[in-house]
């Protein structure tokens, strides 16, 4: 207890501009690392694993940065819960993993507090300009996420879709679920830089998809983000506590077989699942606040 409380008090006298230089050398060590090994993981496995294995390797090293933070703190599901809500059966059909967007720290977040059944088969959804970053593009490409084509970029949701270059990564990502994996991906579209607590308005394009193949939908909802990177900030590493909660769409699951809405309803449907998830993150940070 005594070397809980020193450790404690020793992570409170370490001013915020440390704590951030210390986030930001970890990650940025972390891409590096993955620059460099993932093209030997390409190499060695076999073609089928390749992006399985990287993603597994990529989701152990973000959990040792973020382990390496001490003033960052996560409260969420345990494995039992992500066993209960996520089943084998229903994922092995392939899936779509939903996740809310409120700081540039939530797609680490999310491949550090995914298990690795989950993570190892998903593949993410991102804007097409990222992939032009040295390394970072490199290491997204190696993990096997697919770009989003804007027709021009914008940091609000006055943007649209190019149909024609993103033909071919729907084709793509149509494959990767047919056969039996998953897309994790942000139907907010852009990061919420206005209120956290309440999502932004989902955009339609992958829930038609969705329709079509049946799939399947669940979803990592996470509050505090915001505060771990603000979007004000360059890095993020500032001391926060992370509310997560993962959910299923149950009354979407439930008539996979036999859908009786369309892609319209169906976004409305895991809009409102998905406020009521946040809502539940909100309500335990406050209840926190509180006792402190």
């Amino acid at each position: 207890m005594l070397a809980l409380a020193l450790g404690a008090l020793l992570v409170a006298c370490v001013p915020l501009f440390f704590k951030t230089v210390w986030f930001g050398c970890g990650l940025a060590s972390l891409l590096f690392t993955l620059w460099v090994l993932l093209p030997v993981v390409h190499a060695v496995a076999p073609a089928p694993a390749r992006f399985c294995w990287s993603e597994r390797l990529c989701n152990l090293l973000f959990r040792a940065v973020f382990a390496s933070c001490p003033w960052l703190k996560v409260d969420g599901p345990d494995a039992a819960e992500w066993a209960r809500i996520v089943p084998e059966p229903l994922l092995a059909r392939g899936a779509v993993f939903m996740v809310n967007h409120s700081s540039f720290g939530d797609g680490f977040l999310f491949s550090a507090l995914t298990p690795q059944r989950v993570i190892a088969r998903a593949r993410t959804l991102m804007k097409g300009s990222v992939f032009k970053t040295p390394i970072i593009g490199s290491v997204f490409s190696r993990l096997g996420h697919m770009p989003v084509y804007f027709t021009r970029e914008a940091d609000n949701a006055a943007f649209s879709v190019d149909k024609e270059r993103q033909a071919k990564v729907t084709e793509e990502m149509r494959a990767h679920l047919l056969g039996g994996g998953i897309v994790a991906f942000c139907p907010e579209g852009t990061i919420n830089r206005t209120d956290p607590r309440a999502l932004l308005p989902f955009r339609r394009g992958t829930f038609q998809l969705i329709v079509d193949l049946k799939l399947p939908v669940f979803g990592l909802t996470m509050h505090g983000n915001h505060v771990f990177w603000p979007n004000s900030q360059q890095m993020g590493g500032n001391p926060a506590t992370i509310y997560a909660d993962v959910f299923a769409v149950e009354a979407w699951n439930a008539q996979l077989d036999a859908p009786t809405i369309d892609a319209a309803a169906l976004t409305e449907l895991c809009q409102q699942r998905m406020q009521a998830s946040l809502d539940a993150c909100v309500a335990r940070a406050g209840a926190r606040a509180k006792r402190a």
